[in-house]
């Protein structure tokens, strides 16, 4: 809801085309583009991905089965 006398707030659109066979380079291209237009909210921004990497990666880890260390 905008308030009355509060310019509408404007969005700058990217559009992308990226290749999905190199997803990390892709990703971190993303990630750039975000960091660079929000040079203000750089940590911010890093520290949320980086929570939710890190949710990903507790979920994923949680699903994969557990191996048994061989016995020796």
């Amino acid at each position: 809801r905008l308030e009355r006398g509060c310019p509408m707030a404007s969005m700058t659109r990217v559009e992308l085309l990226i290749d999905l066979t190199t997803p990390v380079e892709e990703i971190t291209a993303v990630i750039n583009i975000m960091l660079q237009a929000h040079p203000d909210k750089q940590l911010e921004i890093l520290q949320a991905v980086d929570q939710n990497i890190g949710e990903a990666l507790a979920t994923l880890q949680a699903s994969e089965p557990e191996t048994d260390p061989v016995s020796e």
